[in-house]
């Protein structure tokens, strides 16, 4: 069951107010999302406020399968991030997942040798 694109795009949300809940908002074309395997990644703008807080709207559809995150009726959102500050460590590499055959698998094992 491997994630694939629906059609969309995501969005993050800098700024609300209780008349419109992502009034301030960068854009995530499909272009800068890439579905690998069980994984998606976005790659957010790269001019994002020091110290900003993001919420982050992926609608339904944008990834076939997910209901996707969006402010609730009340205006409270399920998932975001701070930008980070010019005194705070760089980002940490959490994991290599190499796709050794082409098969969209992330977790197959490699024969390196």
């Amino acid at each position: 069951d491997f994630v694939a694109y629906g059609g969309g795009h995501a969005e993050l949300c800098a700024a609300w107010t209780h008349d419109n809940v992502c009034s301030s908002r960068y854009i995530i074309p499909p272009e800068r999302i890439l579905f690998l395997g069980r994984k998606v990644l976005m790659h957010t703008p790269s001019r994002l406020a020091e110290l900003q807080y993001y919420n982050v709207s992926i609608p339904y559809g944008l990834v076939l399968g997910f209901e996707g995150l969006r402010a609730s009726g009340r205006g409270a959102w399920s998932f975001g991030f701070r930008a980070g500050g010019a005194d705070e460590l760089p980002p940490e590499l959490v994991a290599v997942l190499p796709d050794c055959n082409g098969d969209s698998d992330l977790e197959d094992v490699c024969d390196v040798g």
